[in-house]
């Protein structure tokens, strides 16, 4: 629903009882944190995170994914996986186009990046609030997930609603 999950609080409750934290950075990689790095940065506990996980289909908008984690976690992925890695690797082209969007992410264009999804994010929230008959839910201001419902009606009207919702974010340049 566009929730960002608490990780400075998840963190306390790990160091507390002395758990693994691994996180799914799928969502935020590329979006939250100072240099993009994802929710564990914006909260400011990358060293209480064992393993982070993402895709490279969203910010990077490539194929495949990564984990990182300290040596005994790279280790075990290396000795772990290395047949499916041989077996399912990305092609050299998909891999060179990730490394230019993670070196632009990196930078100070994603910096400008961000800055303008955020923009994005907040005026996308407002034109969704002011349609008649939509609700937005739940969900933090800082995700690019908005969710929202057409409570009420029958179904053919709310299918009606959504085609009007659809278009007008077409007519705006959302895709």
């Amino acid at each position: 629903y566009g929730d960002v999950a608490p990780l400075d609080e998840i963190a306390a409750l790990k160091s507390e009882f002395g758990y693994r934290l691994i996180v799914d950075e799928s969502l935020a990689f590329g979006v939250l944190g100072d240099g993009g790095r994802g929710a564990a940065e914006h909260f400011g506990v990358e060293g209480d995170v064992e393993i982070r996980t993402a895709s490279l289909e969203n910010a990077v908008a490539s194929i495949g994914g990564i984990t990182v984690g300290d040596e005994e976690v790279v280790d075990h992925q290396r000795l772990s996986g290395a047949g499916y890695c041989f077996s399912a690797s990305a092609p050299p082209f998909v891999a060179a186009a990730a490394v230019a969007s993670l070196e632009i992410l990196g930078g100070a264009e994603g910096k400008v990046l961000r800055r303008r999804l955020r923009e994005n994010i907040g005026l996308l929230r407002e034109g969704i609030g002011r349609i008649n008959g939509v609700e937005l839910w739940r969900g933090s201001e800082l995700s690019p997930l908005v969710f929202f419902t057409m409570p009420g009606g029958s179904e053919e009207s709310e299918r009606e609603r959504l085609r009007q919702v659809t278009s007008a974010l077409l007519k705006s340049g959302v895709s």
